[in-house]
């Protein structure tokens, strides 16, 4: 963890409390305490990730420029937690995704704060969305042999759902949407078919995603408690291992921080 005199002068420059973005990122953190709460009832495992995790770890909490909140779930328990979330969720929780809203055409979920309103910062593609508000994404991951066909079924999806949220503004928005979900129900199970061939260890975001990287059943399992924000979630069993895979020398802080998302 870095110095609590460089983390307070971040904390101060960056999100100080009261601001804009320090209230979303407690509003988040209180979506991920839902979540979190639902998971231990039902010993759903899940694991904080990607950048939340590099928060966790460097920085005791948010970092302090970031704007979401991300974790992990093996394809087991992410089914396990859909079945239950609705259900057990307070209100004014929503499960966000292509089950729950024919305009979300990417592959994990989100729980969203629908008292809330966010647009992320550089794309429309919220703009058709059933729900707003701030968030908590939760991506399914699943074994994966195939870097390459992962990457073709992500560009697919990304650029598809590009030409669908073009698509919107003009009568043909509904046939392109069927037709994307038709096309991603092809490719769908071809890839789930190959993702399987001698995976080994390796396991990626589930199809389709735009998010290659590979994680490790070694790093991740059995996960482990770590505190974030001053409370207790899971996380993976090695998170130097699971952090260096991703970032490199995550302990570096970037010359640039950046946000992705508007806040009101």
């Amino acid at each position: 963890m870095i110095p609590p005199d460089l983390q307070q002068r971040l904390r101060q420059r960056y999100n100080p409390d009261g601001s804009p973005l320090r209230r979303s990122q407690l509003a988040m953190l209180d979506i991920l305490r839902h979540i979190d709460a639902v998971c231990r009832r039902h010993s759903i495992d899940y694991w904080l990730s990607s950048g939340t995790l590099l928060g966790a770890v460097r920085h005791g909490g948010f970092i302090p420029w970031d704007d979401d909140i991300d974790i992990e779930m093996d394809l087991d328990s992410y089914r396990r937690f859909l079945a239950v979330a609705p259900a057990e969720l307070p209100p004014h929780l929503r499960i966000h995704n292509s089950s729950t809203d024919p305009m979300f055409l990417l592959s994990f979920t989100k729980v969203r704060d629908i008292r809330t309103v966010t647009k992320e910062a550089g794309t429309s593609i919220d703009a058709h969305y059933r729900y707003s508000g701030y968030f908590v994404d939760i991506f399914p991951i699943a074994p994966s042999s195939s870097r390459i066909l992962h990457y073709l079924h992500g560009k697919l999806a990304y650029y598809g759902i590009l030409l669908v949220n073009k698509a919107c503004s003009t009568p043909a928005g509904p046939l392109a949407g069927a037709i994307y979900r038709l096309c991603h129900a092809i490719m769908s199970p071809i890839s789930a078919l190959v993702r399987t061939i001698h995976p080994g260890q390796r396991m990626r975001h589930l199809s389709p995603s735009t998010f290659t990287a590979p994680r490790f059943r070694s790093d991740i399992f059995p996960t482990r408690l770590i505190y974030f924000e001053g409370y207790p979630f899971r996380a993976p069993a090695d998170c130097h291992s699971y952090l260096t895979r991703l970032y490199g020398d995550y302990t570096a802080l970037p010359s640039h921080p950046h946000t992705s998302t508007h806040f009101s």
